[in-house]
């Protein structure tokens, strides 16, 4: 019998029991919200995920090799407030995110170096993923929050898979969260994240150039881009596909 194994599991549960009450307790707060048994606002919710975000930023300048890259990247490309930024010029200087109180960065970041980039199909897999994305990216019209694990699973056991699949965009839960944080969830119930939603980032070997494909409302877009004076310019974009 090996002796060991118990006080493995002890110490598992340990370990992960209070990470599990606390999104059961996210959840539970949130439902309250939502059936509206709760005092306080909506905003005192939100608060108190700003308040976990901020203390799990990362500084570009203490970041290292790769990951200092995708984040550099990530900072000159992500413009949510306008889609002018990535071609759309009917849009002018506005978004579907433009009136927003919130931006919510998603989570993980799929990259990959490439031998040449002219040559990409439409999809390409990604062995490697950032994990834990922590961008401290400040927009002075809204808050930016993180994806933390503890909320996106609270937020998915909120809308529930099943229901959703059921009632589409007329999910009341949904409409809920509209009001309050502008998401495209009446596209993909998981998708509670502010565009663009990057699916994955192609990097020239010199690391001067890099190729992101990314979604922009319902469109699936790729877009060019090059490093100039420690900036990254985008130089092209294309639309992939249209749901």
């Amino acid at each position: 019998m090996d002796i060991f194994r118990p006080l493995t599991l002890i110490l598992l549960f340990l370990t992960t029991s209070p990470v599990v009450g606390q999104h059961k307790d996210i959840y539970k707060e949130l439902n309250t919200l939502y059936q509206g048994r709760l005092k306080y606002s909506f905003d005192s919710f939100m608060d108190t995920w700003e308040r976990a975000s901020r203390s799990k930023g990362k500084v570009v300048t203490m970041l290292t090799g790769m990951e200092k890259t995708i984040y550099q990247i990530h900072h000159d490309f992500f413009q949510p407030l306008s889609f002018r930024f990535y071609g759309w010029e009917a849009w002018e200087d506005r978004s579907w995110f433009t009136d927003t109180k919130y931006i919510v960065i998603q989570n993980k970041v799929p990259f990959k170096v490439v031998d040449n980039l002219d040559s990409l199909k439409d999809q390409v897999d990604c062995p490697d993923t950032i994990f834990n994305f922590r961008p401290q990216t400040i927009f002075n019209q809204a808050t930016t929050l993180y994806l933390l694990p503890e909320y996106e699973d609270a937020l998915k056991r909120f809308l529930d898979e099943e229901c959703f699949r059921e009632q589409g965009p007329v999910n009341p839960k949904t409409e809920f969260l509209e009001e309050r944080i502008r998401t495209t969830l009446k596209i993909d119930w998981t998708t509670i994240i502010t565009q663009p939603e990057i699916f994955a980032i192609y990097l020239s070997r010199d690391l001067k150039s890099a190729v992101i494909d990314y979604r922009l409302a319902s469109t699936g877009m790729r877009s060019l881009l090059q490093k100039e004076h420690e900036h990254w310019v985008i130089k092209k974009s294309e639309e992939l596909w249209i749901e």
